[in-house]
Formats: C-alpha cells, sequence, structure tokens
C-alpha cells in the first residue's frame, strides 16, 4: 500500500494525524509536484461526502485552505500572512470531517514567524490537519520538524515499486547481526536511501510513534549532509539499524 493510499483509509476511519511534513526528492517542478499530490489527496478526503469535487476545483471547498507566497514576491512569510488561517480555525469543519489546510514554501517560514505557530501545529484549536510542503527539502528548526510526520514523496511508480524494508524485515527477524547490515548498505547511498524511504514509508503505514519517525528523520539529514563522501558513515547505518530492530 503506498502513502497516498495509507493517508486517504487514515482519513475515512478518523485517524489522520494533524501536522505533516510533505517533501520530494524530484529535483524538477518539486513545488507544483507537491502542491498537486497533496491537492488530489484532498479530492479523496472530501470526495467520500461531495462527488464534484476535481483537483482543478478543490480549492472551491469551504474547509480547505492554501496559504502560498505569490511567485512573484520575495522574502520570508510574514505573520500576518497566516491571519486567514488563524480565522479559518475558528470554526468547525462544515462539508468535511476535518479542515485542511496546506501552507507551501516551508524554507520561508523564519524563525520568528514558525515560533508563533508552534501552538497551532502542535494542538489546533478544532478537528483539522496541516500540510507543510517543503519542496525545497529545507532543514526545518526542530521544534518545527518534532511536530510533525514525515512523508516523503517521488512519484507513483516509485510509490508502486517493492519496499526494500518489507524484504528486509524477515531477515532482521531470523538474526541478521550489525555488521552483515552495515556491509550490505555502506558502499551503496541510492540503496541506502531508498532503505531509509522505504523504512520511513513502513513506519507511517504501521502507525510506528511519531518519535520513531523523527529519530528516522534525524538519520536522514546525517546522509543529507554526508552526499560528499564515498561510503556511508558506519554510526548512521548502526543507528538504523538499531531503529528497524525496535520497530520489531
Amino acid at each position: 500500500m503506498n502513502i497516498k493510499k495509507t493517508l486517504i483509509n487514515k482519513s475515512r476511519t478518523d485517524e489522520l494525524g494533524h501536522f505533516y511534513i510533505v517533501t520530494t526528492n524530484k529535483t524538477d517542478n518539486s513545488k507544483g509536484f507537491l502542491q498537486d499530490w497533496v491537492l488530489d489527496l484532498c479530492v479523496s478526503f472530501v470526495n467520500k461526502e461531495d462527488k464534484n469535487f476535481r483537483v482543478d476545483n478543490i480549492l472551491n471547498h469551504e474547509d480547505i485552505l492554501l496559504i502560498q507566497k505569490d511567485d512573484k514576491e520575495t522574502g520570508n512569510f510574514k505573520l500576518s500572512d497566516f491571519s486567514q488561517m488563524f480565522s479559518f480555525l475558528n470554526y468547525s469543519a462544515t462539508r468535511h470531517d476535518r479542515k485542511i489546510i496546506i501552507i507551501e514554501d516551508a524554507h520561508k517560514l523564519s524563525i520568528g514567524v514558525a515560533n508563533k505557530l508552534l501552538k497551532t501545529l502542535e494542538e489546533p484549536p478544532i478537528k483539522s490537519t496541516i500540510f507543510l510542503l517543503n519542496s525545497n527539502n529545507t532543514s526545518l528548526l526542530d521544534t518545527v520538524s518534532s511536530r510533525g510526520i514525515k512523508i516523503r514523496i517521488s512519484n507513483d511508480l516509485e510509490e508502486h515499486t517493492k519496499n526494500m524494508f518489507d524484504e528486509m524485515l524477515p531477515r532482521i527477524k531470523e538474526g541478521i547481526n550489525t555488521d552483515e547490515f552495515i556491509n550490505e548498505f555502506r558502499y551503496d547511498k541510492e540503496k541506502e536511501v531508498k532503505l531509509l524511504l522505504d523504512f520511513n514509508s513502513w513506519c507511517l503505514i504501521n502507525n510506528i510513534p511519531a518519535k520513531t519517525l523523527w529519530s528516522l528523520e534525524q538519520i536522514n539529514k546525517e546522509y543529507q549532509e554526508d552526499l560528499i563522501y564515498h561510503s556511508a558513515p558506519l554510526h548512521r547505518l548502526n543507528k538504523l539499524f538499531n531503529l528497524m530492530q525496535q520497530v520489531i
């Protein structure tokens, strides 16, 4: 099951989280790709009640709000850019079972504005879900990052390929040791990052606690910072292996 289907099922069973941080490894039109992905997700959310919403008119739904900077605007978000969001969250959803907020351009969140949003991100005043789109894969404040469930997507084809962690899972249960694991991934960065992404997807689908997802995000940050090297640092792979052992 891919991430989009998982979130749709969570919506139908009223198990959606209240804050997701969405990133992608795509380098071409990543901003448009993420917006299309989330808007398509919203169509699936609301069409269980309203059958007439499509991607091209989903933003007309009264329980969905998109916050974005005009492409011609420069500079970071100002707190006033979120006035509509705070008003939007004063009243419960009317046509859907929750309100949905999509915030684009996570890299334009200044420290000051991000800190002003923390309470809302951690505990929205009404039943709602916020999607923060991080198309630039910017390192966010730890206080923001720790409050969100991380979703990393690429394209529909990759989402349907076999999950590498699913293949690794029985080997871990059977007792593969740390050295075997490290030697399998230490010289293949593409394979390592695929395992990271697939493990993240597996954790999301299987309702693994947010603390584990946050730990996984820290490992991924180490990977991004270490791309200049030719082999994976052993300590990072060791932490990843220990995290995998913990969840089973």
